[in-house]
């Protein structure tokens, strides 16, 4: 008898242990957690600590809540005066409402297959706008911003309808300029380059 209340207990024990490992998990502060069951969004978590899901049933999707850096592969650009120029652009941004990231990109990939778009459109019509002189002699925060600015508020397809609002910034990382044909467009570009690398 004693026997058998002691394999009873152990399988008691046992069977809530399993229960509480299937039925809970935790949430770190640098995560949001979206619920999903049977293939719907259910619930969002955006405070860390130990939270209860429906098991077996129940999947948890985690969205990174810290700032990211995105790091877009160098693309051509044509100046207003049709000077090709190489630009590499990079951005920060991060993820406000999980729940709409998950219902337009649902990855981080997505996400950023979004942002590559709408930041190289931008910064061609951006650049597209100026003639070579006025980019390299113009005030070349003001074109970060530009773009920036833009990048946040394109429309319906907009970065912040994309990723859910929190784009922080679109810049420059480094442009080269192909094809210049005279002696003064390459003194002129090679010391807007060196002062743009001291920035």
């Amino acid at each position: 008898m004693k026997l058998n209340t002691v394999n009873l207990l152990v399988g008691l024990v046992i069977a809530v242990s399993g229960v509480f490992y299937l039925g809970t998990y935790i949430v770190d502060k640098t995560q949001y957690a979206i619920e999903i069951r049977l293939g719907d969004a259910v619930d969002t978590v955006t405070d860390p600590g130990l939270e209860f899901k429906v098991p077996f049933i129940t999947r948890i999707f985690y969205v990174e809540n810290r700032i990211q850096d995105f790091d877009a592969d160098p693309g051509s650009v044509f100046t207003k005066d049709k000077k090709e120029m190489i630009v590499d652009t990079y951005s920060k941004w991060r993820v406000e409402d999980p729940l709409k990231f998950y219902q337009t990109v649902r990855t981080v990939s997505g996400a950023l297959a979004r942002l590559d778009d709408i930041i190289y459109s931008q910064t061609r019509e951006i650049l597209g706008k100026h003639t070579l002189v006025e980019i390299v002699s113009g005030n070349r925060k003001e074109i970060r911003e530009t773009i920036s600015i833009n990048s946040r508020s394109c429309g319906p397809l907009g970065l912040a309808w994309v990723i859910t609002g929190d784009f922080i910034s679109a810049s420059i990382k480094f442009i080269s300029l192909k094809n210049l044909t005279s002696s003064a467009e390459n003194i002129t570009f090679n010391l807007f380059i060196k002062k743009f690398k001291k920035k």
